[in-house]
């Protein structure tokens, strides 16, 4: 019998693991912005007077990591040296914008200067500029992209751009006639096509925004005649725009209500305000259509009907998200009667245990087929041993 106990405890570790499994689906992790992230596309800006869009300013959660505004967020800006650049005093990332680009303003004095960003509740940050005279004869070409880690915005472009001239001594050049530029990308599937560009004579810059299919990591790589080539890593993540819903029991007695929660969220962000609908191919949802609160959920009740499976879908769409559609879930109506209330099973844990049945009724067979088969092969033995001791005797008073 110790192989049944063994085979027992094995089916008890099986069930006691279904909570734990349930449960594993529930959680999502937080990108809540915690810092601000600043960026200069170049850090050498021409000391001309001319404004340039140089500045990007994003946002990181608490471990560093690039992440969305759900709702709009007010930046001031200071610059350390203002004989050398100049800077708007605000600037506002707007909410599922992955940043705001920023002008700034050269004087015609070398130099440099740190651009300070502070903003409610988030940490502050800083990047340092320069200011050079521009070369006459350029040599080669750079290209920068900023932020070089992103999530893909769920309004906008995702990254700037920027391909800069530069002189045999690696400063910023200008050439005296227009500068053509092929951008390409190695990751066909992350930025589609081939990126046409001019640099204008007597500039040394060009920029430009990026706009990823999908999330990935891809190398841009500029040419330029006679100036070779310039290359720049970026990183897009996905935004994780998301809805889910979740039912409580899933299986219901006819007449009974179950719990259907639906949450909207983005980078495991709560989306408040989305409007959604539920519906269902049997029984009935109320209310079936709605918005989501501050926790980014809707609640429904599910009100079972005639015996048999019902599966439950549902949209969402916000601004921010656009469409989303979930994966429909499933709830059994059984035609008992037995009296429940809302929300919970007639059975304590048969909502966990259900849909793991089959498996659990196969176990149980196999390990009573198991004692079965090793009782009989025991029984079989001994009445072998006992035939054999008899046949034994019997030659024995024989001879």
């Amino acid at each position: 019998m110790r192989q049944a106990r063994v085979a027992i405890v094995a089916l008890l570790l099986l069930l006691g693991a279904f909570p734990s499994v349930a449960a594993s689906g529930q959680s999502t992790g937080l990108h809540s912005p915690q810092t601000l992230h600043l960026s200069m596309v170049p850090s050498q800006l021409p000391a001309d007077g001319r404004s340039y869009p140089a500045l990007l300013i994003s946002l990181r959660d608490g471990g560093g990591q690039p992440t969305l505004p759900l709702t709009d967020v007010l930046v001031y800006l200071s610059t350390s040296n203002s004989t050398v650049v100049s800077i708007p005093q605000t600037a506002t990332i707007l909410a599922g914008h992955d940043f705001v680009q920023v002008s700034v303003t050269t004087s015609t004095k070398t130099g440099s200067a740190d651009i300070a960003a502070t903003s409610q509740g988030l940490l502050a940050a800083d990047v340092s500029v320069t200011t050079v005279h521009v070369a006459s004869q350029s040599a080669s070409l750079s290209i920068y992209v900023a932020p070089k880690v992103a999530v893909q915005a769920l309004i906008g472009p995702d990254e700037v751009f920027a391909v800069q001239l530069k002189s045999s001594a690696g400063q910023p050049a200008s050439s005296d006639q227009n500068t053509s530029l092929v951008i390409t990308s190695s990751n066909s599937s992350i930025v589609q096509g081939i990126i046409n560009a001019t640099i204008p004579a007597g500039s040394d810059l060009f920029y430009g925004t990026l706009n990823p299919q999908a999330p990935g990591t891809t190398t841009l790589t500029a040419l330029a005649p006679r100036l070779g080539t310039g290359s720049a890593d970026v990183t897009v993540k996905p935004s994780g725009a998301k809805i889910s819903v979740t039912v409580s029991p899933s299986t219901v007695p006819k007449g009974t209500n179950a719990t259907v929660t639906l949450s909207v969220s983005v980078l495991g962000m709560p989306v408040q305000g989305a409007s959604v609908s539920v519906f269902t191919t049997l029984g009935a949802l109320v209310p079936s259509f709605g918005s989501t609160d501050a926790a980014g959920q809707f609640v429904s009740k599910y009100v079972a009907g005639v015996p048999g499976v019902a599966t439950v879908n549902a949209t969402a769409y916000s601004s921010l998200t656009g469409t989303l559609t979930s994966l429909g879930m499933v709830i059994i109506t059984s035609s008992s009667t037995t009296t429940t209330t809302s929300g919970s099973s007639s059975i304590p844990g048969l909502s966990l245990v259900w849909p793991y049945l089959p498996i659990i009724i196969a176990a149980v067979v196999v390990a009573v087929g198991y004692v079965v088969v090793r009782t009989t092969l025991r029984r079989r033995r001994g009445s072998a041993l006992k035939e054999e001791r008899a046949a034994q005797e019997e030659e024995s008073s024989r001879s």
